[in-house]
């Protein structure tokens, strides 16, 4: 049931909040006359309402708001025509006494960072000091690369395509090569290698060649018996062959001297030809027969260079024997009567001289040839002398400088004349003729010789038969053939 109330119905001041009940009085339960209980609504719901404003009524029929403030400990007061907000502190007093310092409080958080100033002016300072010198660091070896010519000493090369060499003539050889040049020429169509120690370019594909300088001196011949005449010195020949080649067998023949006559009307005997490759040195002639009725020529030197034999002694006189090529003459022999006095043999260097002493009663051999000289073993030394011719009333003639034989002495004071004097053995000296004895013979030449000197690069290997000798001198090799016949065979050492 509602009860309606009216302002007539309730006495001013007979409602308070001491006289209701909580919660007695609701909307629901109070009817106000023209008021319908819809039309009532909350304070949040007035009219012009809003968050943070008190609503009084200002007049009547007039309800206004007072909008709170944002100033913390102010209140609200009437100033005797509105409401105004008013602050809760009052004048301020004299200053208190410092209190102490509080605790320090925890560092706020940063703060965003702020926008990117402009860029600064780019100044650039004056250069530092250097730095103290880096280690030197060798990193790893790399792979391999392709093969070159530059760097193939000591690897293997798998390509089987080719290798490049430089191509060009003769005349565009490099002027001051070294040793393991390669290229190829073709002025004569092969590869070549330069070596040093041949002092050469060498051929691919062809034997390499060398020079051999040589001396070949052939056998002295033999001396005369009875008032005999000397042999020819053995023939002589010096030079150079150039470009033999190795691995090829070369003719070597060392030539003997020449057989003493042991019989007045024999001659002595020729001497024996030295061969070297093509060249050949011709054997010294041998010395007229000795005592005899009639004239006896020297026998002539033997191809090549072979020298004469001197003219026996006798009862006549004769002629030497003639020199061969560049070989010389040997002397003439003197006749005394019944006996006389031979001339000596032909040296390489000279003629023999003649007898002297005809129709007198002093007859006298002719001295042997002079021979020459030569320096191929290392030392000068002279060959191919010829032998001295046997006297009659006085000593025999000297042998030829190079190895001639001496020619003997006559018979004396009823002691037999001596024998001629041999060559000297390997100068190809001509043997000496006898002296007027009968019973004695003249001297045996004396055997030739072969000297080969090459580059200390190369060997020469004899054949069995040959007899040799070789020395080192000088960055050579000098080989001498003293007996035999065979080959030789040069070898890159």
């Amino acid at each position: 049931m509602v009860t309606k109330i009216t302002s007539l119905a309730i006495e001013e001041g007979a409602v308070t909040s001491a006289t209701i009940a909580t919660g007695a009085v609701t909307v629901e339960k109070i009817y106000v006359e023209g008021i319908s209980a819809s039309g009532v609504t909350t304070a949040t719901n007035i009219a012009d309402g809003a968050a943070n404003r008190i609503a009084y009524q200002q007049a009547p029929g007039q309800t206004t708001f007072v909008t709170a403030p944002t100033t913390a400990t102010t209140y609200l007061q009437w100033n005797g025509s509105a409401f105004t907000w008013a602050s809760s502190v009052g004048p301020q007093g004299p200053t208190g006494p410092s209190g102490a310092n509080g605790t320090i409080g925890v560092d706020g958080a940063t703060g965003p960072q702020g926008p990117q100033g402009p860029s600064g002016a780019s100044v650039t300072g004056p250069q530092g000091p250097q730095g103290p010198a880096g280690s030197s660091i060798t990193g790893p070896q790399g792979p391999q690369g392709p093969s070159s010519i530059t760097a193939v000493s000591g690897q293997a090369n798998s390509n089987t395509d080719f290798l490049g060499l430089p191509v060009g003539t003769t005349a565009q050889r490099p002027g001051s090569p070294a040793n393991g040049y390669m290229r190829f020429n073709t002025t004569i169509g092969y590869g070549e290698i330069y070596s040093s120690s041949a002092g050469q370019w060498l051929q691919f594909g062809a034997n390499p060649v060398l020079d051999v300088e040589y001396l070949v001196v052939a056998g002295g011949g033999g001396g005369s018996a009875s008032h005999g005449a000397g042999g020819g010195g053995g023939g002589y020949r010096a030079g150079t062959l150039s470009s033999l080649n190795v691995l090829t067998a070369y003719t070597v023949t060392l030539g003997a001297g020449g057989a003493a006559s042991g019989i007045a009307s024999s001659p002595g005997g020729d001497g024996n030809n030295s061969i070297f490759s093509s060249i050949t040195s011709g054997g010294g002639g041998g010395g007229g027969a000795g005592y005899n009725t009639s004239p006896t020529t020297g026998r002539s030197g033997l191809a090549t260079n072979g020298n004469g034999g001197g003219a026996g002694g006798g009862n006549a006189a004769g002629s030497g024997g003639a020199g061969n090529g560049a070989g010389n003459a040997g002397g003439s022999s003197v006749s005394n009567g019944t006996a006389g006095a031979g001339g000596g043999g032909g040296g390489a260097g000279g003629a023999g001289s003649n007898a002297t002493g005809a129709g007198s009663g002093s007859a006298t051999g002719g001295q042997g040839g002079i021979g020459l000289a030569n320096s191929i073993s290392g030392s000068s030394t002279y060959y191919s002398g010829g032998g001295g011719g046997g006297g009659w009333t006085t000593n025999g003639a000297a042998g030829g400088l190079g190895g001639g034989g001496k020619g003997g002495n006559p018979y004396a004071a009823g002691a037999e004349a001596s024998a001629g004097t041999a060559g000297t053995a390997n100068t190809g000296g001509g043997g000496g003729g006898s002296g007027d004895g009968s019973l004695r013979s003249g001297g045996a030449g004396g055997s030739g010789i072969i000297i080969l000197k090459y580059l200390s690069l190369y060997t020469a290997t004899f054949s069995v038969g040959i007899t040799s000798s070789t020395i080192t001198l000088g960055g050579y090799k000098i080989s001498s053939v003293t007996a035999g016949t065979g080959t030789v065979t040069f070898t890159v050492t």
